[in-house]
């Protein structure tokens, strides 16, 4: 498959190449036109012509030629049974079917063998997604339906039925609306951008082919985006001359104009039923690929109200839940209702009326070039609808957006957007996203006007808001328990709600967040139902599972979550279903008394309790560092300083939930504003002033398996635990450097030249050792002279004892030469002596910084020196500051003499005075 690919793609290099003997065609339909065929030709010879998809009753992903030679010598064996039935055919068939199926049994044990195998490598864990996907859709029931009913919910079986029904019920839903007079639009703008337009650049093109995704279904052309990829910067030019074409023609190629209508089954609904399925197009790869340049111009000339959250660069879902969760903390504190009614339009981007859209891209002061494109992009459109048994005849769209085009989002923010520009009001008032609209209010008087304006003002323009799912929400905070009317629609009441799914985040009346923290619990389980079928297969390993499980399930457990202030039990909530899955994970249940911490050691997954606190401090990081004029600072309503909270205990809120972190983890808020370091320090647990030195390699065992790296690229980063001792003592017995933790200040440890290399050390300048017990001195320098209990009393500890050597010394003559001395040290830390013993001998040990530079309290101090580390093990911050060791000599009896004061001075000189040394002058 890659030398087809290769070929083809060296073939289609010439025919794109610039020729100086043929010139350019000035017709987009016939550049098109010859480029197109020269593809599907190349294509066709290379690769070959499929027949479609079909279902697969049986695997045979993992058949070989034995297995394929078997059951072809079955066949044929069955064939001459069915002509003559006599028994040596009888015979030979039973011979080769049980022939067949040990071949089939061998081959499948060994390819699953492989797989497995695989799987327990770097390189082949994304495959158990893809087994993940596969596994979920062999336990679907139906694929898809074939018969559907009609208007008169009649079954129909027949194939021409059905496929009429198909093109009956879309073109009725995409040419249904009205283009007539009716819709009330304003003078057109008179003053339009008739000026200078610039011609596609060949930037632009890159920029719009690099953001295309790839392994998408194609349209009618049949030809994808991996063309033009696998093209280089030769599609690059041919297309840039292409779209220069399409520019100055204003017509694109006719190709372009037909779709396939493809409908997708909402999930929910009568699966017979054509209303319970959504129709999306496949279109030309190319085509969406000049509506990406397009797009991006559009966004540079126009721009929306704050108010739409949807399709905007730097605003999201999570703004507009935050902001109105934090609507809904601020009322509840001062005790006052809220009233909220969430808008849903019919249909509304099948339902646009093209009128409407030049209208509003008048209004935007879109210049005419780009109405003129825009126009051509929607004339004289067609689609077929593709069903079980083929597609219909194709009909023409007169009215909506293109589904599935990259350009109709923006432009149905921009219909939207001037459409409802003098109704909006401020946020979080009034809050957009896409067609998704929440109007609140304080009262039900208020709401109810609001909502008939919008009724007014979007039903003028074409469009029609549903009368069942448009909704009402009371926030009772007031607690007086009394009824005040409904809210109506055009005459209708609208249906009143005690919880409402905001963008998929659940919203209480009384504002808490006991449906949402249930909901996602939920969507939680259905992901892993989903995937059940790698996450209870024994065979996969477990820390492959426990990625799964972080990836793919855990990420709809805490959508959301940024937002919520989480109370003790909504945690215990999390942990319960959590613990649950990761115990089915690993094939125990409650009864085999296994501790929790070792099922997450065994799949290497960290407490919800933290992934809940880290996605509120990033969050609480995003919001610091946006811009004053953003739409989530300026849509938050401020605590009134004169008002009281009222009787009775307070309600956690989400800034008090935040402080509680920063405090529990003993961050300084102000880091926020730097993302870079904020990211640093909320990716760890750090000690808290009460936690003691041994204690902090405690606060990061709770890490994920290779958790708590600093970055995604640093991948030799790991923390600084008892299970990775190992890792550790292979490297230093191998000669490589590594990073750890000491009592005082990080230190690399390892071959002294490559340490001396890595810091730019002079090399005259001494390096210190590393030994695992005070006991091992002995084994490197001579003890003989100093007092009983004096190096108990001073070590383990931040202190680093000057003594010589000796003769029978069994340190390597190439660390510190000409020096008859050497600097000890036994720090109390258990990680860097237990690689010491490990070892066996002493590490060679210096602070982990560049010669002359500040020493290192974190591993973020030491970043550049992390690609010469062959392992960076992480402590958290070290609360000694950079002082580093004091460093004593004692090689003179009962003199000592400070060489370095640093973080003990004043103990050192304690102890020793106590066994009548005096220092020396």
């Amino acid at each position: 498959m890659k030398a087809c690919a290769k070929a083809a793609g060296e073939r289609l290099s010439l025919v794109c190449a610039p020729s100086t003997r043929q010139p350019l065609a000035r017709s987009p339909f016939i550049m098109w036109r010859k480029m197109a065929m020269c593809i599907r030709k190349i294509a066709s010879e290379e690769f070959g012509l499929s027949q479609g998809n079909r279902r697969e009753v049986k695997d045979t992903w993992w058949w070989n030629e034995d297995v394929q030679k078997a059951i072809k010598e079955k066949k044929d064996c069955y064939k001459r049974l069915h002509h003559d039935k006599c028994a040596e055919n009888i015979e030979k068939y039973r011979i080769a079917k049980k022939s067949a199926k040990r071949a089939v049994s061998r081959a499948r044990g060994q390819a699953f063998d492989n797989l497995y195998q695989r799987l327990d490598t770097k390189q082949g864990e994304k495959d158990i997604y893809r087994m993940a996907k596969i596994r979920e859709r062999k336990t679907r029931d139906v694929n898809q339906v074939k018969c559907i009913k009609d208007e008169a919910n009649q079954l129909l079986v027949k194939n021409e039925e059905i496929k009429n029904r198909w093109k009956e019920y879309f073109n009725k839903l995409f040419n249904g609306g009205n283009e007539s007079s009716t819709i009330e639009l304003d003078e057109p703008f008179d003053d339009n951008n008739r000026g200078f337009v610039r011609r596609i650049q060949e930037y632009e093109v890159k920029e719009a082919l690099k953001r295309m995704k790839v392994g998408k279904a194609m349209g009618p052309d049949g030809i994808p985006i991996e063309v033009w990829r696998c093209l280089g910067d030769i599609a690059i030019v041919w297309l840039t001359k292409l779209f220069n074409t399409i520019f100055r023609t204003n017509r694109m190629p006719d190709e372009w104009r037909r779709s396939t209508l493809v409908p997708i089954f909402k999930n929910k609904g009568d699966v017979q039923s054509c209303t319970n399925y959504r129709g999306i197009k496949l279109m030309s790869h190319t085509m969406k690929l000049w509506e990406r340049v397009i797009e991006h111009r559009l966004r540079k000339l126009t721009s929306v109200t704050q108010n739409q959250f949807g399709f905007m660069p730097g605003r999201s879902t999570m703004e507009a839940i935050f902001l109105l969760r934090q609507l809904m903390e601020r009322f509840r504190e001062q005790k006052k209702d809220l009233h909220m009614v969430f808008i849903d339009l019919e249909k509304a981007y099948d339902k646009v009326p093209r009128s409407v859209m030049w209208w509003a891209l008048e209004k935007h002061k879109v210049a005419t070039k780009y109405i003129n494109l825009i126009k051509d992009m929607y004339t004289n459109v067609v689609t077929s609808v593709r069903t079980s048994d083929g597609d219909t005849d194709d009909f023409p769209i007169n009215i909506g957006l293109h589904q599935g085009s990259a350009l109709s989002p923006y432009l149905f923010a921009l219909v939207i957007d001037e459409v409802t520009r003098d109704i909006q009001g401020d946020i979080p008032w009034c809050m957009l996203f896409a067609d998704d609209v929440v109007l609140i209010e304080e009262s039900r008087s208020g709401v109810s006007q609001k909502l008939e304006l919008w009724r007014q003002t979007l039903e003028a323009k074409g469009f029609r808001l549903s009368r069942s799912k448009t909704e009402y929400m009371k926030c009772d905070f007031s607690a007086m328990g009394y009824e005040d009317g409904d809210v109506s629609l055009d005459g209708q009441v609208v249906p009143k709600k005690d919880t409402f799914r905001y963008l998929g985040s659940m919203l209480q009346k009384d504002g808490d967040i006991d449906e949402d923290v249930s909901h996602r619990i939920k969507a939680g389980w259905l992901k892993w139902r989903q995937a059940a079928g790698v996450l209870c297969d024994p065979r996969v390993p477990h820390k492959l599972k426990g990625k799964f499980y972080r990836t793919a399930i855990r990420p709809a457990m805490l959508y959301g979550a940024e937002c919520w202030p989480t109370k003790r039990r909504h945690v215990q909530q999390l942990c319960v279903a959590e613990m649950r899955m990761l115990r089915w994970i690993c094939g125990h249940t409650r009864r085999d008394r296994v501790r929790n911490d070792d099922i997450r050691e065994r799949v290497g997954v960290a407490p919800i309790e933290e992934k809940l606190m880290q996605h509120r401090l990033r969050w609480f990081g995003h919001i610091q560092r946006r811009p004053e004029e953003a739409p989530v600072h300026i849509g938050i309503i401020r605590r009134p300083e004169n008002v009281k909270r009222g009787r009775g205990r307070p309600t956690l809120t989400w800034t008090e939930a935040v402080k509680r972190d920063l405090k529990e983890w003993n961050i300084d808020k102000e880091l926020a504003v730097d993302r870079k370091g904020w990211n640093f320090v909320k990716a760890r647990r750090l000690p808290s002033q009460h936690e003691t030195k041994s204690q902090v390699s405690c606060s990061v065992r709770v890490s994920e398996n290779t958790a708590h790296r600093i970055d995604a690229t640093a991948e030799n980063i790991f923390p600084a635990v008892k299970d990775h001792v190992l890792k550790a003592t292979d490297a230093i017995n191998r000669g490589e450097v590594i990073a750890v933790p000491t009592d005082t200040i990080y230190g690399s440890a390892g071959a002294v030249n490559r340490i001396y290399e890595i810091k730019g050390r002079i090399q005259t300048r001494p390096l210190a050792i590393c030994v695992g017990d005070v006991s091992d001195i002995s084994r490197f320098a001579l003890v003989d002279h100093l007092p009983h209990g004096l190096l108990d009393s001073l070590l383990p500890g931040p202190v680093t004892i000057v003594l010589k050597r000796g003769e029978n010394s069994i340190l390597e003559r190439s660390l510190n030469p000409g020096l008859d001395s050497i600097g000890v040290r036994v720090p109390d830390l258990d990680f860097i002596r237990s690689i010491a013993r490990g070892t066996g001998s002493a590490l060679a040990l210096t602070s982990a910084n560049l010669s002359g530079q500040p020493s290192s309290v974190c591993v973020k101090d030491f970043e550049g020196l992390w690609p010469h580390c062959s392992y960076v093990f992480d402590g958290g911050v070290l609360p000694s500051g950079r002082a580093g060791s004091t460093i004593v000599d004692l090689i003179t009896p009962g003199v000592y003499k400070i060489l370095r004061d640093g973080s003990s001075r004043k103990e050192t000189a304690a102890v020793l005075g106590k066994f009548g040394f005096v220092e020396a002058l």
